[in-house]
């Protein structure tokens, strides 16, 4: 349908549980409870479009597109209706596939995110004087072309820079922001980089699959 390809790990038995990696992390993210899931559930951890192993097309990063990708994956295998989490931006992408698609939604859980409702139409982009916090990240990265060229000049340049702007923090190394210190090129770091990679334990398989027909 989406005429992409996705990235996921999956492994265990039961019920399906997909799981949605935050920004910009990978399926790795989910590697220490993977085991404990997966004694209960199928689990199916998938790598949004643009990050990690997942192609990285141009267009397509809304949530509703993203849930749609989600939704086909699961249906391509062979799941009429899955459980569905997700951590950041992955909750993002897991609410809009409850909202969008809730006869294929059994149970839906966020983590690390504010739940979604009228106050996020509040949320403003720049600071504001007395404001106690302000997404500047979101702007941030819709800078065309900006957020790939510091992934793409290195980790410790785009630690320096990230920590300039927020100013309340100490430069930080590249080890201490967990960013990789393998270079990167502006296709493989758009919507966010894979900052790791392993390869899957003897209890998962590591596959991908191109959702479209």
């Amino acid at each position: 349908m989406n005429g992409i390809r996705l990235h996921y790990v999956a492994g265990g038995q039961g019920e399906p549980l997909i799981l949605l990696p935050g920004w910009p992390e990978t399926w790795w993210e989910y590697h220490t409870i993977m085991p404990t899931l997966a004694a209960r559930y199928r689990v199916i951890v998938v790598e949004l479009r643009g990050m990690g192993g997942s192609d990285k097309p141009q267009s397509g990063f809304d949530k509703k597109t993203m849930a749609s990708d989600i939704h086909e994956l699961a249906r391509t295998l062979g799941y009429d209706t899955v459980n569905i989490s997700g951590h950041d931006i992955g909750s993002m992408v897991a609410f809009s596939f409850a909202v969008n698609h809730p006869e294929a939604t059994r149970k839906v859980a966020l983590l690390d995110v504010t739940h979604p409702d009228q106050s996020y139409n509040q949320l403003r982009l720049l600071p504001q004087p007395g404001a106690p916090i302000y997404p500047w990240w979101f702007a941030f990265n819709q800078v065309r072309g900006l957020p790939e060229q510091l992934v793409s000049a290195g980790p410790d340049f785009l630690s320096t820079r990230y920590s300039t702007i927020c100013s309340s923090t100490r430069p930080r190394s590249a080890t201490a922001t967990g960013l990789s210190t393998r270079r990167r090129t502006p296709t493989r770091t758009r919507s966010g980089p894979a900052t790791a990679g392993s390869r899957p334990s003897a209890r998962t398989s590591r596959t991908s699959r191109r959702t479209g027909r």
